[in-house]
């Protein structure tokens, strides 16, 4: 009979995992029918391999900062809960993490800051939104203390600052080269009017062009959506018999998504017709659920082990994650492994920029990630294809390593 413990899909791509928490979810036996891999290094990271749980030679104190109360107060309950998850699949009870609610403001994220340095946190995870994460910054800056954020907003990375957020880059990254693959070689474009759109529409133009793929229209929409059906009558205009294109990538999400590929259908446009490529914004029930996009590709981390992570969630605490617990689950072990590792090499624990941005990178739930120099969270992707009744393929399966990977 399995005893009331998984194994952390985490790995700093060579080590072992993290630890109980104060508040460590309770397991029955019969809770768990499913492993996850260990958290570990690859080579390259800790010169001994796995690092064993409990190794810690000195207490460890690590802050989480979320939103515990006003709106968001479920979100950041949720992202708790599964830090939690990853420290008592980790065993390490020499590490201790310090739950902080920022009240989902700046004001309450530099609060929390000054009370977790106070009491003796080594580093920050968290908070969640990018004017938290600016507070949480320049407070924790005063403390010698690095940030790893969760915000998708790239603009608050740098200096003491990481941000473990899924961005866009990559994703736009990864579906110029799979089109290309493809043989996809005439892309239109619609792009939201703002600043997500724009560095979407850069990183994808500028590997679209590397790989052979002219981008022979784009299109802008307004970010909430109002203008789709127009911008589906300007992308037609002139084309004969429909489509003079043979793919549209579309790094749009929800309502919006779903009104332009209805537009796109009305026109002829259909996603039987043409190939529809997105972005992360589409691992949305909402949107793999709309008949509409039936056959579309996107890129995003695999839902492999997260899959399993949330059926795991879900018998501890009896709720559905939503999508951005995993990254709570994900910061928790990393800072566990990193802890380990600089014990291991004897010294004392620091979290410094050494070891976060170790190029061999780390492996989670959400995938291979790593952060660059510039505190930007860099990911292995994969190409998944909404299929009949909304479910999801993997029809290129992400990388497992950084291996001969560029910075």
């Amino acid at each position: 009979m399995l005893r009331g413990v998984f194994f952390a899909f985490f790995v700093v791509l060579g080590l072992g995992a993290c630890a109980p928490g104060t508040h460590a979810p309770q397991t029955s036996g019969d809770d768990i029918n499913t492993q996850f891999p260990a958290v570990v290094t690859r080579p390259g990271m800790s010169p001994g391999g796995e690092v064993a749980a409990g190794s810690l030679r000195e207490p460890v104190r690590v802050a989480i900062l979320v939103p515990q109360s006003g709106p968001n107060g479920p979100l950041g309950e949720a992202i708790s809960n599964a830090a939690q998850l990853a420290l008592f699949d980790l065993h390490e009870n020499n590490f201790q993490l310090i739950p902080k609610d920022t009240h989902g403001t700046a004001e309450g994220a530099k609060a929390a800051v000054d009370e977790a340095a106070r009491e003796g946190a080594r580093l920050i995870l968290g908070p969640v939104f990018s004017g938290e994460v600016e507070a949480a910054k320049a407070a924790a800056r005063n403390y010698g203390l690095s940030v790893i954020g969760f915000s998708t907003d790239w603009r608050v990375a740098g200096g003491n600052a990481y941000t473990m957020g899924v961005l866009p880059f990559g994703q736009a990254q990864r579906m110029a080269e799979f089109a290309a693959a493809k043989g996809l070689r005439r892309i239109a474009i619609i792009a939201p009017r703002d600043v997500y759109g724009d560095a979407v529409l850069q990183a994808f133009q500028s590997t679209a062009q590397r790989s052979g793929i002219a981008s022979q229209a784009v299109v802008r929409i307004a970010a909430d959506g109002s203008d789709a059906v127009s911008a589906v009558a300007q992308l037609t205009a002139g084309a004969s018999g429909g489509a003079s294109f043979d793919g549209i990538f579309m790094p749009v999400g929800g309502a919006n998504l779903r009104n332009l590929a209805a537009a796109l259908k009305s026109y002829g446009l259909g996603s039987d017709r043409v190939v529809y490529l997105g972005t992360g914004l589409w691992d949305d029930a909402s949107v793999t659920s709309d008949p509409n996009m039936k056959g579309a590709y996107y890129a995003a981390p695999s839902p492999q082990v997260r899959t399993a992570f949330e059926r795991n969630y879900q018998r501890i605490y009896g709720a559905t994650p939503p999508r951005l617990a995993s990254i709570g689950y994900d910061a928790a072990a990393l800072a566990v492994v990193l802890a380990r590792q600089n014990s291991a090499n004897g010294g004392r624990v620091t979290f410094d920029r050494a070891s976060i941005t170790n190029p061999n990178g780390f492996s989670g739930v959400d995938g291979i990630f790593r952060f660059r120099n510039d505190g930007l969270a860099e990911r292995g992707m994969a190409v998944l294809q909404i299929v009949q009744g909304g479910q999801i393929a993997i029809v290129d399966n992400a990388p497992s390593s950084f291996v001969n990977a560029a910075r």
